[in-house]
């Protein structure tokens, strides 16, 4: 709707709404692991999944934004 009203063009307002999913999903991913300690331990502590899955999706969207063939 933002990208819409600032008269962006349709491309833009999927990059925008692509872009605020996975941040938003990996936002999820972050607060659920850390409901019962604080969020900077969760950072700290040793879990190569997590970073797979947050690095791996920071990729992927950079890849999506960036490379022409897979927008």
């Amino acid at each position: 709707m933002v990208a819409l009203y600032r008269r962006q063009g349709e491309l833009d307002a999927r990059a925008l709404t692509f872009t605020t999913l996975i941040l938003a999903n990996l936002g999820l991913i972050l607060s659920e692991s850390s409901s019962s300690r604080l969020s900077l331990k969760i950072l700290k502590s040793p879990n190569n999944a997590l970073w797979w899955v947050i690095g791996g999706g920071l990729v992927f969207l950079a890849f999506v934004l960036y490379v022409p063939f897979l927008r």
